[in-house]
């Protein structure tokens, strides 16, 4: 095949692989070139530590749900799973909530996906398209969820950092996972955790599993956020 031909198919695949109708999970063939062959070994090197993150995200055993609040509310008490039910909480639509999955991969790897509530129909992700506007229905899109929410922050922060996703919008997707601070280009996980490190100068994912790269499962354990609601895939 002519080089024009095979462009045509790799871009017709990545917009297939962005189609929300069906297809759960994207992978960016050949974008991995964005790395440097050290920084691709650090993501060899550290592979173990990223399995046990994706696996743990389903672990009911050890895991801590705060029940969910109201629209001007933020954390109430902290109850455990209670092992017999699918969804855990209500499903959240307060603008501001994070929203994480481990049903996804980028360059093959199960690194998971995150995304910030706009509105109560509308998500803010970055896909391989870039920043954009989503339906907020990762209930039918993905089986394992959770909705986190920052402790150190008000609801209106949290909407304010849910805005500043949402300014960022029409930007390209960031395949150097390690380059962590650029603000011309974002992944799904490095949008989120941007927009607290930029308006409240706040860490969100300080326990990395991947020095220098934001990896969705990561955020769940961290002791910055508070998971108000969690679905799982027995």
């Amino acid at each position: 095949m002519n080089l024009k031909k095979n462009t045509a198919m790799l871009a017709a695949a990545i917009v297939l692989a962005t189609t929300l109708n069906g297809v759960k999970t994207f992978a960016s063939i050949n974008s991995n070139t964005a790395l440097t062959s050290n920084q691709k070994k650090v993501l060899q090197q550290y592979q173990g530590r990223v399995d046990k993150a994706y696996n743990s995200f389903d672990d009911k055993k050890d895991s801590k749900v705060t029940n969910d609040y109201k629209s001007d509310k933020k954390v109430l008490k902290v109850q455990r799973f209670s092992g017999d039910t699918e969804d855990y909480g209500d499903y959240p639509t307060r603008k501001g909530v994070i929203l994480v999955t481990r049903d996804s991969n980028t360059l093959g790897v199960h690194y998971g996906h995150a995304g910030i509530i706009w509105s109560a129909s509308t998500t803010v992700e970055s896909m391989p398209n870039g920043v954009g506007r989503y339906p907020n229905e990762w209930k039918t899109r993905y089986n394992s969820i959770k909705g986190l929410t920052t402790k150190n922050t008000t609801a209106d922060q949290d909407a304010a950092a849910a805005d500043w996703c949402s300014d960022q919008i029409g930007k390209p997707y960031n395949y150097n996972f390690f380059n962590i601070n650029t603000r011309d280009k974002f992944y799904c996980s490095q949008l989120v955790w941007a927009s607290y490190k930029d308006l409240y100068g706040m860490d969100i994912d300080p326990k990395r599993t991947i020095p220098s790269v934001i990896i969705p499962v990561d955020l769940p354990k961290q002791d910055t956020l508070d998971t108000i609601y969690a679905r799982w895939q027995d």
